[in-house]
């Protein structure tokens, strides 16, 4: 039970950084036609730290750890 609920998040987690590279390459694409490069690194680094907070959160969740007692 433990080994599967351990792959499972592992899915999650490869799942959410797929989708988090997508998102980074849509906004270097966006960013290329407005010439932002400095709005694309603080818009990839906004979306990477929600991305580990969610990550955080559902890992306490998960494995019954609660930091926030």
């Amino acid at each position: 039970m433990f080994y599967k609920r351990k792959k499972v998040v592992h899915l999650n987690f490869k799942n959410a950084k797929a989708a988090n590279a997508a998102n980074a390459a849509k906004a270097a694409n966006a960013s290329k036609e407005t010439k932002e490069p400095t709005a694309l690194a603080a818009k990839a680094a906004l979306a990477e730290h929600i991305f580990r907070l969610k990550f955080e959160k559902n890992m306490r969740k998960l494995f019954g750890v609660n930091k926030k007692t």
